[in-house]
């Protein structure tokens, strides 16, 4: 399938960077025009020139959130391209596609390092490698590198000098570094060892370089310390003196965590536990892998002579990231402790979320009905079934750290309602979303949770506090409601908008049985808006009636999204913030732009009364969605029994009055055609089905097949000696079916058999796509759902199995229409029929089998262009018929539909820019308030609690300066954006956005 890259309209960016610098107006833009034009001969001439184009006559400055003005003069119908010359798609993409680039720069060797480095360096540095297996520089030299007395036999692999020492020199060269690697000359090669056997003891308790009066060696003196160069045996003193501290209390003084607060023997470097900690993250790696990677380090040939400290190290772990997670959230600030943590207390936020009380306008409950969606909350559900809990622990062998404080639900709590909640079985009026699912839930049996549930932030993909809990069975509504209500628990919201693969079903009484939830879960609905949404991807999974009703295109103020959330970590996204905006601004505005335009060209072509009515229609439907549906086509679609219900009828008015052929007393020839066309529908699955026979088929498959092949012949042997009365030229010595659009041209055949299959051969070519189709969105959704949630060679094997039959389908009905249209094509050339098909019915290529979701690189749903078989509806024919003109409004509700979500993705943005700053702002106050609210500490411990809050307001002050800066060019973007043609999609009221907008302070 071939692809090719789409190039959008652009804008001029023009950054200001500095506060103190003086307006200055804009330079003109030079533009290239090119002229083509073709002379008698027809060859062509093209004339280039630069036509300067005038900057606005507004003065240009600086333009904060607080100082923001709105352009809301009425915009005219047609573009003004002498104001604004970007604002016109077609000719920014001539510009972008023509303008010539930078000459390239003639390549270097530099270009190419790694063939070069192949052929004159790869020896050199290899002899390199082996020489630093030798003492080097250091085998010349008789006395140590330091004292220069005593023979050097040791060298240290972390030092930087790569010198030889003696022992006691290397001790005191090492009293600060007491977990470097060290390497021992044998006289032959270097061997490992360790400070230990060298000498080295580490006092800790006291400053560097005093020794301790009552020194307590460590249990058996076989302290081990993991650290991110090895696993370590340390020889390790502490303080005995009367004024000692406790045991672990000196090992974290030493930035060294104990494995357990009794006598501890094992401790992890601050180091590693960081180190680690972060590699989780982004590389996945497990705790086994990690440890004996590092193992390894000091002995790779035999790990076994290397302590094992797993189940220590695991426990470590768990226990910094707990830590780590309370000194993020504040906990460590709070005079009442660690156990007065509320629930999601200690989970991140989102800033770009409406945050109530933290980046939210005074008055934001007081906005306009126009502008709630700004203020509204976007939360999607979903399950994963890959993270699975195996029965490998107990309660009292892994208790909970965090019962409920972050983003899992009080596991307490759950799990009472698990035990006391009672699920009816609720008939569905969709698909059957859960026929994949079910294939899994035999795994269960070993299982403690088959997977997890979770609500997330679908605008940002954050995770929310109190919205993750295990799945025991597949997705039941009594573990998807609960996670839903108590992640609602911690929202106070006006507008919100909910979106989940199964919502179709799930919200029907989602409020009934609400009730039955404990009163802190329930939600109070007065004046408030709930919307229900599907994903964009789950959606072409549902039937079709879902798929207009719950769309996120054709949904008003749900703006440019997709419902879909990837898995990342908070931190990284709250930090991406700055860019993220950023791009998705400058990627909109154009892009709003152009939908703009292609809706008003759309617009102009049509008839101006079709399109006030079509406007009418769909503003009733956006305020009352119990009136009609404008994106729900209502004309019948042609189907082929259609069609033979209708030739039939025709065959009975012909024999009435006596002008039809007549020739057998029970198959009409209009029977005839329909039985040649089922015969052929019966080839074609004949022969998928018998390819996927293969060496391993049984006997009975065979004989099964067979038996269809056999049958086959039998009817087509019976229809084609009815065939030989209506067109005795043909005989019957081949199997291939001689219907009329088959027969050679010099070959005659009955005016109405040739009409009869046309008619039947459209029927065809319609049912087969809309077969097609359908096939294609099945297809869609089990490849995604196998990548997400199937686990496990014999289940992945069962879904393959069946995306492969599925596959065989999309061929087959591929095939189908292959053929029909080909039958049309030899047709159309007898009759006299109009050929309007031509236009709708066009040539199947392999590019156009291709899922809803598949367009251009970069495209998505709003933006793509469709593969035109998802186009094709109704019978089509002149401009009047009923099929055409409904596929035209529907078209036009759509093009209508997307440029409103780029138009209000574009307001929503500027909202989004400015929730950031505020709940930055917010933030860093909150980090100042918690520097002294914690009283009655040790002077160390109190000028740790100020500098650490300190610190965390400094980082918030530092991010909302670098977002504002790096936002700063597109607030002037934004409002020549929305300020285009806000009267054709009725968002005038976008210049009373800046009216919520409180003044922000700066850090």
């Amino acid at each position: 399938m071939g692809w090719k890259r789409r190039v959008h309209a652009s804008f001029d960016w023009i950054p200001v960077l500095d506060d103190n610098e003086e307006d200055q107006p804009l330079p003109d833009i030079r533009i290239q025009h090119t002229r083509v034009d073709l002379d008698e001969s027809g060859r062509s001439l093209s004339t280039t020139s630069f036509v300067p184009a005038p900057a606005s006559p507004a003065k240009k400055t600086r333009t904060r959130y607080d100082d923001f003005n709105w352009n809301n003069e009425p915009a005219p119908l047609e573009l003004n391209t002498t104001n604004y010359p970007f604002l016109d798609p077609v000719y920014q993409h001539f510009l972008d596609v023509n303008e010539p680039g930078p000459p390239r720069r003639k390549r270097t060797t530099e270009d190419d390092p790694l063939r070069k480095w192949c052929e004159n360096d790869r020896d050199r540095y290899l002899r390199e490698l082996i020489r630093l297996d030798g003492r080097g520089e250091s085998g010349v030299a008789a006395a140590c590198g330091l004292c220069k007395v005593k023979e050097p036999k040791l060298r240290c692999e972390e030092c930087f000098s790569g010198l030889m020492f003696c022992a006691k020199c290397l001790v005191d060269l090492h009293v600060c570094n007491p977990l470097h690697r060290i390497e021992r000359w044998n006289g032959n090669f270097f061997e490992h060892t360790t400070l230990k056997d060298v000498g080295l003891r580490t006092q800790l308790g006291h400053r560097m370089g005093e020794r301790c009066s009552n020194p307590a060696t460590a249990a058996g003196d076989n302290f081990v310390v993991i650290n991110t160069n090895s696993v370590h045996e340390v020889g390790l003193n502490y303080c005995g003196c009367k004024t000692a501290q406790h045991r672990t209390t000196q090992l974290l003084h030493a930035r060294w965590y104990p494995a357990t607060p009794v006598t501890p023997n094992t401790a992890a470097t601050f180091n590693v536990l960081e180190y680690f900690h972060l590699l989780t993250f982004e590389s996945k790696a497990s705790v086994f892998e990690f440890l004996h990677a590092l193992m390894r380090r000091k002995n790779n040939i035999s790990i076994t002579d290397v302590p094992d400290r797993y189940e220590e190290f695991l426990r470590m772990i768990q226990e910094w990231c707990h830590l780590k997670m309370l000194k993020h959230a504040g906990r460590g600030h709070d005079p009442a402790g660690v156990s007065a943590t509320a629930e999601g207390e200690c989970a991140m936020l989102c800033p770009a979320c409406p945050q109530p009380g933290k980046n939210l306008p005074e008055n934001w409950r007081d906005a306009p009905k126009e502008l709630q969606f700004l203020y509204s909350l976007l939360l999607g559900a979903d399950a994963n079934f890959r993270m699975v809990h195996k029965k490998v622990s107990s309660k009292e062998n892994d208790p909970t750290l965090s019962p409920g404080w972050s983003y899992y639900c009080e596991v307490k709590k759950y799990n009472e309602h698990l035990a006391t909640g009672f699920e009816k079985e609720e008939r569905s009026t969709c698909v059957n979303h859960h026929a994949m699912k079910d294939a899994n839930k035999s795994r269960s049996a070993n299982l403690a949770s088959s997977g997890i549930g979770t609500i997330d932030c679908i605008r940002h993909n954050f995770k929310r506090p109190n919205s993750i809990g295990d799945l025991q069975k597949g997705e039941k509504y009594i573990n998807m409601d609960y996670l839903f209500l108590s992640s609602m628990s911690h929202t106070k919201f006006v507008c919100l908008t909910m979106s989940y693969d199964i919502v179709c079903q799930w919200y029907l009484h989602l409020w009934e049985r609400m009730l039955g939830f404990l009163q802190p879960l329930h939600i109070d609905l007065e004046g408030k808006t709930v919307t229900f949404l599907v994903p964009k991807f789950h959606l072409l999974a549902h039937v079709e009636k879902c798929q207009t009703a719950f769309s996120f295109n054709l949904t008003q103020g749900v703006r440019r999204m997709d419902g879909e959330a990837p898995e990342d970590w908070n931190h990284k996204k709250v930090i991406g913030l700055g860019s993220s905006l950023l791009r998705k601004i400058k990627n909109t505005v154009p892009e709003r732009s152009e939908q703009v335009w292609s809706f008003l060209e759309f617009s102009k072509s049509l008839p101006a009364d079709s399109v006030l009515k079509w406007s009418e229609m769909v503003e009733r439907w956006e305020k009352d969605e119990d009136e009609i549906n404008p994106f729900v086509a209502t004309v019948t679609r042609v189907t082929q029994h259609g069609v033979q219900l209708a030739l039939a009828q025709e065959d009975a008015a012909n024999i009435e009055w006596e002008g039809g052929v007549t020739i057998h007393d029970d198959i009409s020839p209009a029977m005839l055609i329909t039985l040649g066309l089922e015969l052929e529908s019966q080839q074609v699955w004949l022969k998928y089905d018998s390819g996927k026979l293969d060496g391993s088929a049984t006997m009975l498959q065979l004989a099964k097949m067979q038996e269809r092949k056999n049958s086959l012949c039998r009817r087509i042997n019976a229809w084609m000696t009815v065939q030989h009365l209506y067109m005795p030229e043909i005989a019957p010595y081949n199997l291939p079916l001689h219907l009329p659009s088959s027969l050679p041209a010099r070959v005659p055949c009955p005016p109405t058999l040739l009409e009869y299959e046309l008619k039947l051969r459209k029927a065809q070519c319609y049912e087969a796509l809309d077969k097609l189709r359908d096939h294609l969105r099945l297809w869609t959704h089990m490849y995604k759902y196998k990548n997400k949630n199937i686990v496990g060679q014999r289940a992945n094997t069962r879904c393959q199995n069946m995306i492969h039959s599925v596959q065989e389908k999309v061929n087959a009905s591929a095939t189908m229409y292959r053929t029909a249209r080909a039958a049309l094509m030899k047709l159309s050339s007898y009759s006299i029929d109009d050929e309007g098909w031509r236009v709708r019915l066009l040539t199947l290529d392999e590019e156009d089998i291709c899922p809803l979701k598949e367009g251009e690189e970069g495209e998505s749903e709003g933006t793509r262009t469709l593969s035109w078989i998802w186009k094709v509806v109704g019978v089509g024919g002149d401009s009047d018929n009923e099929g055409l003109q409904e596929a035209l409004w529907i078209e036009w509700c759509r093009s209508r539909a997307q440029a409103m979500r780029f138009s209000e993705e574009v307001l929503f943005l500027h909202e989004e820019m400015r929730r950031v700053l505020a709940f930055l702002d917010w933030h860093a106050g909150w980090w100042d308030e918690q520097r002294f609210l914690f009283t009655g500490l040790s002077r160390d411990e109190e000028e740790g609690v100020i500098a650490y809050a300190s610190k965390q307001a400094h980082i918030r002050c530092s991010m909302r300066s670098t977002f504002d800066r790096i936002w700063h060019s597109s607030h002037e973007l934004i409002q020549l954006g929305i300020g285009a043609n806000n009267n054709i999609l009725d968002l005038d009221y976008a210049a009373g956005v800046d009216l919520l907008n409180p003044r922000l302070k700066n850090c």
